[in-house]
């Protein structure tokens, strides 16, 4: 009868400690996100789709202050095809303004371009436009920029996953296949977490991925809670599963502007956001293909603050 006591409170106690720890570890989180500036391993990666036409320098340092305080690295700007066409040399020294003042804070510029109809054969000069314009701008500029980064999104035209998996395939492959910028420009796509629903197609595309300059891939995991079955940290699983394999680096991809309930930080706060990347970063420190976070976007970003 004793021992038969002294096992049932073994068990209480076992189960007691269970939900104990998991309190903890999350009051653990907690304060280090509170006492931290930088809360990842890894750099950070922020877009930023005005373009640098429409940005006030000025306005724009105390911004670039707190995205380097907070590990932040490269600034994706848009890339404006219409006044690049109109006016290249005007247009290179935007960027080149630009990539000074991101070099004052320790930051680099990087360029993000794509439309939904990039992974047709008909649209492949408007991605060698890019490439070239990246080519031509790190030869003479004082500051190069870093990363190309296609955010092509074919599903939002009403592709389905398979044909969206391999067009982006198909899109990298002729990346690949264009002249190379050289081992200082890394280039990289965007993709849905859901692309592995199509397990082929995205293994094709990691693959593409894999032949480009310092490959990378940024997971559009867009969840605005990390754990669970629909969580972030298990979405990307599958991913970091076909980026491990073809040795691609994976970026998880974080959203902060004005979209479903669920999927966005919006309307949270800058410690929410800054929480998730912690435990995001805790979760896939050990993957090998993991290269940090990447987070949509500047303006909405400041709005957490």
């Amino acid at each position: 009868m004793k021992r038969f006591w002294l096992e049932g409170c073994a068990l209480v106690l076992a189960l007691a400690f269970v939900p104990a720890t998991f309190w903890w570890q999350k009051q653990s989180a907690k304060h280090f996100v509170q006492t931290h500036a930088t809360v990842t391993t890894k750099p950070l990666d922020i877009f930023e789709w005005r373009g640098v036409g429409a940005l006030n320098v000025k306005n724009y340092n105390q911004t670039l202050t707190t995205l380097a305080n907070e590990n932040y690295r490269t600034v994706f700007v848009s890339f404006d095809t219409h006044a690049e066409a109109q006016n290249p040399q005007a247009y290179e020294t935007r960027v080149d303004n630009f990539g000074a003042v991101l070099a004052a804070h320790h930051m680099q510029v990087g360029l993000v371009a794509g439309d939904p109809s990039w992974t047709g054969k008909a649209q492949q000069p408007a991605i060698a436009n890019v490439l070239t314009f990246v080519q031509t701008y790190n030869k003479q500029s004082g500051h190069r920029i870093a990363s190309v980064e296609f955010d092509i999104e074919p599903y939002t035209a009403g592709t389905p996953a398979k044909q969206t998996a391999e067009g982006l395939a198909d899109a990298a492959k002729y990346v690949s296949a264009a002249e190379h910028l050289g081992a200082n420009v890394k280039i990289g796509f965007t993709a849905p977490f859901w692309l592995t629903q199509n397990t082929g197609g995205a293994k094709d595309f990691a693959q593409a991925v894999s032949a480009l300059p310092g490959g990378f891939v940024t997971l559009m995991d867009y969840r605005l809670q990390t754990s669970g079955a629909n969580g972030s940290v298990a979405l990307a699983q599958p991913f970091f599963t076909l980026a491990n394999a073809a040795h691609v680096e994976l970026l998880v991809g974080l959203d902060t502007t004005k979209a479903a309930a669920g999927t966005t930080f919006f309307g949270t706060n800058n410690f929410t956001l800054r929480l998730a990347q912690y435990t995001i970063d805790q979760a896939e420190k050990g993957q090998a293909s993991y290269a940090g976070q990447s987070v949509n976007d500047v303006q909405n970003f400041t709005r957490l603050h």
